[in-house]
């Protein structure tokens, strides 16, 4: 490719809107249609030039979103629409769009859709007034039996209640916090009088458990004293004791 043919392509790819290179520069993209081509000014510009290209471009930069919602974008082929009411395809042309709007089997089906629309607008209205009307019965048979209650507050009132119930809650959960801040400083003087108390040596907790677990010695009671052991002068059985000298 010349130098010059170069500097006029790029020139010519710069300033048209619907042209851009690839990434290696050796191909130029349209955007509109997604078209490749190789990088050549005479093949660009035939292919521009082409009807091809202007029905394409007609194609995609028409704005189909004036035909909603009965004719919509095509869900697989992204190259075609479809209408929703005769179930049919058709191309991105829009003289076949046009005739196919205009033609009398989508026009009755629009008018049957509009009336249904309309009926079933009139339906939610009746419904709507048979609410309030027998709502209106309620609240009158309630009142005159004593059993009305006021309705409940608004949206504005509702949020300030809320507001007081947070606020209480808040409170209510800071007492609590302090009453257990409380306990836990009276179980910490406990634990520290407890542990002062406690032995502070090795020795002297070794010696403590020894004291529990020996078995403490029974203290036996004292008893009369016996005459085992003593000589004991027996009485002669029958022999009279001397009389005293004189």
């Amino acid at each position: 490719m010349a130098r010059d043919e170069g500097e006029e392509l790029d020139e010519f790819v710069k300033n048209h809107e619907d042209l851009e290179f690839k990434a290696d520069q050796a191909k130029v993209l349209v955007k509109s249609t997604g078209h490749e081509m190789p990088a050549r000014l005479h093949l660009v510009k035939e292919y521009l030039a082409g009807g091809k290209y202007r029905k394409a471009k007609e194609m995609y930069n028409l704005d189909w979103t004036k035909y909603e919602p009965q004719i919509v974008p095509h869900e697989v082929h992204k190259k075609f629409l479809y209408c929703t009411l005769t179930k049919t395809t058709l191309p991105m042309d829009p003289k076949k769009v046009e005739l196919h709007v205009n033609s009398k089997r989508f026009k009755t089906l629009v008018e049957e859709q509009e009336k249904k629309k309309k009926e079933q607008a009139v339906k939610e209205e009746e419904k709507k007034a048979l609410k309030a009307k027998l709502r209106e019965k309620r609240i009158a048979a309630a009142k005159a039996a004593g059993k009305w209650v006021e309705p409940k507050a608004k949206a504005g009132v509702k949020k300030k209640i809320g507001a007081k119930k947070k606020a209480k809650a808040k409170a209510g959960k800071a007492a609590k916090g302090e009453v257990a801040a409380e306990g836990a400083e009276k179980a910490e003087k406990a634990g520290s009088e407890s542990s002062a108390a406690a032995p502070t040596s090795v020795k002297d907790s070794k010696k403590l458990r020894r004291a529990a677990t020996k078995p403490k010695k029974q203290v036996k009671e004292p008893q009369a004293p016996t005459l085992k052991g003593k000589k004991v002068k027996k009485k002669a059985k029958g022999k009279a004791e001397p009389a005293p000298s004189a």
